[in-house]
């Protein structure tokens, strides 16, 4: 499946399962532990709500700093802002303020996902690009088939 993938592509893809496992593994727990340390369903609404807002802004940024910082550089330095930091602050919340800060470092996830998705294809002949994106969406199902056994796994 790999030997057809070339430059970027290949490097991109290789690597996805490396975060899309784990992803598909904790984000279905996330509102579970937010509960479980005494945020509300509705303060779990406007966590949700807040990051998703903000990712609209970093949405509109994220073209700009990507082109300007350089794909791999902006990959590197908001994949760390966007999901190691936003992970290590859920992993030591102690309150909603944690979550809060958490959600804010996490709605710069929309970087790391254009300087991602710039890389994928940037330099893949657009006749293999359908090709590229059918490789992406096998490696994101069968990982988010790992959620529901985990789930399982907890309940032995």
């Amino acid at each position: 499946m790999f030997k057809r993938l070339q430059g970027n592509a290949r490097g991109c893809l290789m690597f996805e399962p490396l975060f899309i496992l784990p992803y598909s593994c904790y984000l279905p727990y996330a509102a579970l532990y937010m509960r479980e340390l005494g945020v509300t369903g509705q303060g779990i609404g406007y966590i949700t709500t807040l990051c998703l807002g903000l990712q609209i802004f970093t949405s509109f940024a994220s073209g700009f700093l990507t082109d300007s910082m350089g794909r791999k550089r902006a990959l590197l330095i908001y994949d760390l802002v966007s999901w190691s930091a936003a992970t290590l602050l859920w992993a030591i919340a102690q309150n909603v303020w944690f979550f809060i800060a958490a959600a804010v470092f996490n709605s710069f996830l929309k970087v790391p996902n254009t300087a991602w998705y710039c890389l994928l294809v940037e330099d893949t002949e657009p006749k293999e690009r359908s090709y590229v994106f059918n490789v992406l969406q096998l490696i994101t199902v069968v990982g988010g088939l790992f959620a529901p056994l985990g789930d399982c796994w907890l309940s032995i």
